[in-house]
């Protein structure tokens, strides 16, 4: 512990009393501002560190080694559980112990102006035996003014010239907590850490002082927003308290009325009510379909500066979509209040984002009595800005609320100097009126080696990031490998011999140096076959090629539906495909693949491919279609014709949805029987399907079609078939920005499969995104393909040419 930060180091023993091996499992709340730096499980009576792992992928590891009997274990964060941590260990020998060690690092807690506080939390569910120790040490160490743990006995001891350790070996109730009260040894003057990198690359630093405090807040505008989620998740909130807060809130100000956002997959939007009106507006709208916080954009952006304030009521969990909404981004905009009541919430877009950009709060309902919650929104706090000076990758990337908090935190790096000194500038303050700077001067002289501070400045980092997890899902991995922190998208594992690691590509922890060695010797034997991998797969998609082409070009005896000139055409149009695709794709990406000794698949680039004219030998407008017709031009007409019927499954609650009169009734209908469907896929899929029949459809119908299938991202279902077959189902509604975020997530579930990387690339190319498009088409082409996938590269060929012969009448560039 030091004069700011904490780190702390838990070993547990798991003990097994019975005749039989068992898997060992136990979760730590930690608290919010906490990051895990560092998990050991014991193995022939060391402790072997872990290796950071993407989630999915190091859960379904796991999971294969239990089935072989092996000795894996594993730590990852909780959904839904906060800043909670799970460990899981396999095997717990029979009447035998097993230890795990668990490091994670968090910044004081402040207590005050002039003190924080360390806690550690004991609620394990159940009272254990255990030792802790909490030893205080720094250059300057700060005044422990008070150790205290219900239940327990606590002794004190010196030891060391700047440390005092405390010890407790109690029989700890499991709903303990360990608090330790520190003195700061500037008081209330500003706190300032800084280390040194131990790679040569800089230095670290955090800066702790104390905030401006806020202020009441000015309802000189007479009008509120309120922005009220009725997706499906939100039947676990408690509705009726939420309305009462709001009322309460509302009544502050009698000449107040209110714009409503009432928001799910859409926005609808209601002006001007009074507080009547919006309690009977929102008392009866019901829950459904997904959350798509993006599309408030929209409503609030031409809006945003009529109000005093905007009230957000939602979980946070935007599952359609990113959630991003650029308006409440700017420095001048109303503070945002997000009132919570859900044990499902998404705090770190809440927090972060929402209230956080605005200088506003997350209240959680129940936390606080209703009155104190309505009196809360009267109070803005202030804002810390973007962070200037020497400084660089500085936390808060965006404005950032010191709501609930008497001081604030910011980290940062400073690039590798030989100057003695840099400095730090910080704006702050309420509103742009009342802005101040901070100049901050830090000593990196005086600095010495650690990663306490890169690991505090990395968990800050990420937090800002996870607000959006899957746009920033790379950086996030790589910020978490980089600095063994673990997150929702990155978990600990440990395995225990070289070709555990080999099989699953899992990089041993460097600490384990023989083994670390051994592994990257072979990695590095690896990315040189795979390039001549590449190149002897794309001669074998070739020969794919050549082969459906000679098929086509074959006379057949007998009866046919084609015409003789009609199958010449056709095969006319494959040799033309296969001389475009020899010219601008495989021949000139050959080349690139032969002579790049890296592994990563080569771009195909679109200013190279769309700027040659002469690869095509035929005019762009006389490109035919692979049915062999003129692309928008009426088929010829043909001897044989089929009309395929749009499918709807004989179930009885479409037949009871069907039986009603108009779109409204069968939409009533729809929510009469959900209760007793609310938790199946197939469910939403029908009843969809049903309004979105294209026989029948009319714009009420498609709105509500689209409400209903987007109920299948509220499920919360790890399922990336499910998932597909939502994208596929917006994808023919021409959806096709949601049908691609749909195909984003599941694609960063299934990496593995060609697919993923195919509907995602014909989306974009529907929207226009051509170079994306065809990037992942071509990485559809040359990755290593499954035998379930056989020959999907041919087809992934068609749609280049395609994706080539549209970018080209786009006349991009």
């Amino acid at each position: 512990m030091c004069s700011l930060i904490v780190q702390c180091t838990v070993i547990l023993t798991f003990t097994n009393t019975h005749s039989g091996a068992l898997e060992g499992e136990v979760v730590f709340p930690l608290p919010e501002s906490a990051v895990v730096t560092s998990y050991s499980l014991e193995m022939d009576g060391q402790l072997v560190p872990a290796s950071l792992v993407e989630a999915k992928t190091a859960e379904k590891i796991y999971e294969a080694e239990v089935k072989k009997g092996v000795d894996p274990g594993l730590l990852q964060k909780v959904a839904a559980g906060g800043n909670a941590f799970k460990t899981r260990v396999y095997p717990l020998p029979a009447r035998g112990t097993r230890r795990l060690s668990l490091t994670y690092t968090q910044p004081l807690e402040p207590l005050g102006e002039t003190h924080g506080c360390f806690t550690f939390s004991m609620a394990f569910g159940r009272a254990v035996d255990m030792s802790l120790q909490c030893q205080v040490t720094s250059e300057h160490p700060p005044q422990v003014e008070s150790v205290s743990c219900p239940g327990c006995s606590v002794s004190e001891e010196r030891a060391g010239r700047y440390g005092v350790s405390y010890v407790n070996q109690s029989h700890c109730g499991g709903d303990a907590t360990l608090r330790v009260a520190v003195g700061m040894p500037s008081g209330s003057a500003p706190v300032i850490v800084v280390e040194k990198a131990g790679d040569g690359s800089g230095f670290y630093f955090a800066v702790s002082d104390v905030a401006p405090p806020a202020v009441p807040l000015v309802l000189a505008k007479h009008k509120v927003a309120i922005v009220w989620d009725v997706s499906l998740s939100r039947n676990e909130a408690n509705i009726a308290e939420e309305l009462r807060v709001l009322s309460l809130i509302l009544r502050q100000d009698p000449s107040c009325v209110a714009d409503v956002l009432v928001v799910r997959n859409a926005v609808e939007i209601s002006e001007n009510l009074n507080v009547e009106a919006v309690m009977g507006l929102l008392s009866t709208t019901p829950n459904d379909g997904a959350t798509s916080l993006q599309e408030l954009e929209g409503s609030l952006a031409p809006r945003l500066m009529l109000y005093d304030r905007i009230l957000v009521f939602s979980d946070g969990q935007s599952t359609l979509g990113s959630g991003r909404c650029p308006c409440i981004e700017k420095g001048d905009v109303p503070p945002v209040y997000c009132i919570v009541s859900s044990a499902r919430t998404n705090m770190s877009q809440l927090q972060h984002y929402w209230a956080g950009c605005s200088g506003g709060a997350v209240l959680r309902v129940g936390g606080q009595p209703a009155e104190g919650i309505a009196e809360a929104t009267r109070m803005r706090s202030a804002k810390v800005l973007m962070v200037a000076g020497d400084a660089v990758n500085a936390n808060p990337t965006r404005p950032l609320s010191t709501a609930g908090s008497s001081r604030f935190l910011i980290t940062g790096r400073i690039p590798a100097t030989s100057s003695p000194a840099a400095s730090v500038l910080v704006p702050l303050g309420v509103d742009p009126s009342s802005f101040e700077t901070r100049q901050y001067e830090l000593r990196l002289c005086s600095a010495s080696l650690g990663t306490m501070v890169q690991s505090l400045w990395a968990q800050q980092r990420i937090a800002e990031l996870e607000v959006f997890p899957e746009r920033n899902h790379d950086e996030i991995l790589a910020l978490g490998r980089k600095f063994n922190v673990v997150t929702a998208s990155t978990s600990l594992l440990v395995l225990e011999t070289l070709e555990q690691h080999l099989e699953h590509g899992v990089a041993p922890h460097p600490e384990r140096t023989g083994l670390y060695q051994a592994f990257m010797k072979r990695v590095r034997e690896a990315h040189v076959a795979e390039a001549d991998r590449v190149c002897k797969k794309i001669e074998t998609v070739k020969g794919y090629w050549r082969t459906r082409t000679d098929w086509h070009e074959r006379e057949f005896s007998g009866p046919s539906f084609l015409e003789k000139g009609e199958l010449e055409s056709e095969g006319s149009q494959m040799r033309l495909a296969e001389h475009t695709l020899q010219t601008t794709i495989l021949q000139t990406s050959m080349c690139c693949v032969c002579s790049a000794a890296a592994c990563a698949p080569t771009r195909v680039s679109m200013e190279c491919c769309v700027r040659r004219e002469r690869c095509v030998p035929v005019p762009v407008g006389s490109m035919r279609s692979r049915s062999g017709g003129e692309r928008g031009s009426t088929p010829p007409p043909c001897a044989a014709n089929a009309t395929v019927k749009y499918w709807s499954p004989d179930t009885p609650y479409l037949r009871a949805i069907a039986a009603a009169a108009s779109p409204a009734e069968q939409y009533a209908t729809y929510l009469k029987l959900r209760p007793e469907y609310a938790k199946t896929p197939a469910y939403y899929f029908d009843v969809g399907g049903h309004f979105l029949n294209p026989g029948r459809m009319t714009a009420e119908s498609r709105e509500l079609g689209l409400r209903i299938l987007s109920n299948i991202a509220e499920l919360g279902l790890d399922n990336s078939r499910i998932l597909r077959v939502l994208g596929y189902k917006l994808y023919e509604a021409k959806e096709y920005a949601l049908a691609s975020e749909v195909f984003c997530r599941v694609a960063l579930w299934r990496p593995t499969e060609p697919q993923s990387y195919r509907d995602l690339g014909l989306t974009l190319l529907e929207r226009g995104w051509y170079q994306q498009a065809l990037d992942l088409l071509w990485q559809t082409v040359t990755m290593e393909v499954p035998a379930s996938f056989s020959e999907i590269e041919v087809e992934a060929l068609w749609e280049i040419r395609d994706c080539l012969c549209r970018a080209r009448r786009a006349k991009l560039s």
